[in-house]
């Protein structure tokens, strides 16, 4: 492993032969204990352990719970995509330089491409492990009660909740609720400053790093204006994040953590402080040049109570652009804990939809040589789309639009027949190539005709899910909930919209709306909002039979909230001041338009 001063705050782990012995695709493996103890003693020195491996996600997750060791882990990638990439994707996640990483693995091959895409990124072979809690960059600090893991797991929440929101970042943003406290006592919370001073790099805009003896100075120094900065979301408590002290309208230090990289906390800040005079010194990942100060970021008080705690019924809302809209005004109903699942953002960035009950289905059955063939041959699949949370008994409610199914193509590869694949428009089949102009137009992934005529020659197309296949789908879906989670499905409008590619979608709705309908009827625990007779015009609807005005997105939450209340025995109304605010957005936000269609 190369040496270096600059302490590691981060480990990589391959797992076969690596983590543990064996190829866990082909044979049992052997856990070795003395790995184990080694994950542990770096955790318990706030020292954050991640997973790199070429693997089936699930045959990984299911050996690291059953031993106990899973929840050890961070922001793991496990998939059959380069590991160069997938480091590079920990990496961005955790917030951290290359610098502060060290990958280990059996593989030379996969050394080298780690290095190759993240430069400055320590290696390390597996014969090495033992000896790592000896060395000086993997000291970290005592973290008995695993506080970093705790934060990390934050952070990981919060990314993928902005990974499968669909939403722009400034609403993700919006939408998390940040709060920050500037905490004037800064002396019970001295180490901690000194800690953020030495180890923090990427966000320390002056970098003037001072001793323990010098910070007390500072803080008691009544000419300087000293605060500790604690951050809060939706998703967690990150705690003591920052720092300042500002002598004449000069700022002496301006540091924060990277845990709270992006949220924009020391733009705010910079301007609640009035603009100071500062020093910057080298390279920082982020400006303070920004005209005004972010409106997504409150000013609040330790004192206070938390904003948007949940009122002990966990709602998790799946589906595509319908839905998120429809949350806009779901989130005002404080009385619910709402979480999402929009899209699958792959490696590249692009925006997957993995809404469409076919994939959540066929998750189970797809064989590793599928998945690896799918994602290399067709930019709009790629494994890691296929999970979901949906299932987990962690959920009173689950939020589900169909509308995808109603609108997808659906697929059948040549060389595997017993599979599905959904995407696009079944009025714009990709077997046809006199729609590959009008399907790149409407699609929001990179597409061009090479790629349309790879789809035309290796795909059968089947046409739109039928009706029948959906409550197929739903019922084994139903099946698979908890008994008690109450399943809310949502389904689509009926008005005829002219589209110039899609003519007569409404007819295909209303037969899929028909056999929902008898499902819902015949399903425990199951209700229908039933979009296709709350829109009965033109007029609640923009540019297709699929998008929606403000007020019959309000109208669809409503009917949302209203059964969550019946089911539950509720009263989920708004205040005065919710329905204040819920007005105002209302007026602030244009009616949505999206200038991308699949």
């Amino acid at each position: 492993m190369d040496t270096t001063a600059e302490p590691i705050k981060l480990v990589i782990w391959d797992m076969d032969q690596t983590f543990w012995k064996g190829v866990i695709s082909e044979e049992p493996v052997l856990l070795v204990e003395e790995h184990i103890q080694v994950l542990k003693e770096l955790a318990h020195r706030g020292i954050m352990n991640s997973i790199c491996s070429l693997n089936s996600f699930k045959q990984v997750k299911d050996m690291l719970e059953d031993h106990g060791l899973w929840h050890y882990f961070v922001f793991p990638e496990i998939n059959w995509n380069p590991k160069g990439k997938l480091i590079k994707k920990i990496i961005a996640g955790c917030k951290l330089r290359p610098q502060s990483v060290l990958f280990i693995d059996d593989e030379p091959s996969h050394l080298h491409e780690a290095r190759f895409e993240n430069p400055g990124i320590r290696i390390c072979t597996p014969d090495r492990i033992r000896t790592l809690p000896n060395l000086p960059e993997l000291q970290g600090s005592p973290d008995p009660e695993l506080k970093q893991l705790e934060k990390f797991k934050i952070l990981e929440k919060s990314a993928k909740s902005l990974g499968t929101s669909g939403s722009s970042n400034v609403q993700f943003l919006k939408d998390s609720r940040i709060c920050v406290d500037i905490m004037k006592d800064c002396l019970p919370h001295q180490e901690r400053i000194f800690e953020m001073m030495y180890k923090t790099a990427q966000l320390n805009f002056t970098k003037n790093r001072i001793s323990r003896d010098e910070l007390l100075l500072l803080i008691e120094d009544a000419s300087v204006d000293t605060g500790c900065i604690h951050v809060r979301d939706r998703f967690g408590d990150y705690g003591i994040t920052g720092f300042y002290a500002l002598k004449d309208n000069r700022l002496l230090h301006y540091f924060f953590s990277c845990r709270i990289m992006n949220f924009g906390v020391e733009q705010w800040l910079y301007h609640h402080l009035g603009t100071p005079e500062i020093q910057i010194a080298g390279g920082v990942a982020a400006t303070l040049t920004s005209p005004a100060p972010p409106t997504w970021i409150m000013h609040v008080s330790l004192s206070d109570p938390e904003p948007a705690q949940s009122g002990g019924i966990r709602c998790l809302i799946k589906g595509g652009c319908d839905l998120e809209q429809v949350q806009h005004y779901l989130n005002f109903y404080r009385s619910f804990d709402w979480e999402t699942e929009y899209w699958y953002l792959n490696e590249n960035s692009d925006q997957l939809r993995n809404d469409h009950t076919e994939y959540i289905v066929q998750a189970p059955v797809y064989t590793e040589e599928q998945l690896d063939w799918l994602t290399r041959t067709f930019p709009f699949f790629d494994g890691g789309m296929l999970r979901t949370s949906m299932f987990e008994d962690r959920y009173d409610v689950v939020i589900y639009s169909v509308l995808l199914d109603y609108k997808a193509a659906v697929y059948r590869p040549k060389r595997y027949p017993e599979i599905t694949l959904a995407f696009g428009s079944h009025y714009l089949p990709l077997t046809d190539e006199s729609n590959f102009d009008l399907v790149i137009e409407r699609t929001f992934i990179e597409l061009d005709h090479s790629t349309l005529r790879t789809a035309k020659e290796e795909l059968e197309f089947t046409g739109p899910l039928s009706a029948g296949k959906l409550v197929e789908n739903l019922a084994w879906i139903r099946g698979k909930l908890p008994e008690k989670t109450v399943l809310i499905l949502v389904n689509g409008s009926e008005v005829p919209i002219w589209d110039r590619a899609e003519t007569d979608m409404h007819i295909h709705h209303a037969a899929m709306n028909a056999a929902l309908r008898s499902f819902t009827e015949k399903q425990a625990n199951t209700y229908l909002v039933d979009v296709g007779r709350i829109l009965t015009s033109p007029q609640d609807h923009t540019d297709s039979v699929t998008h929606y005005t403000r007020k019959a997105y309000k109208q669809i939450a409503e009917a949302i909230v209203e059964i969550i209340e019946e089911k539950f025995g509720m009263d989920a109304s708004l205040d005065s001041k919710d329905k204040r605010e819920m007005k105002l957005m209302e007026m602030m936000m244009s009616e949505y338009v999206p200038s991308q269609y699949f």
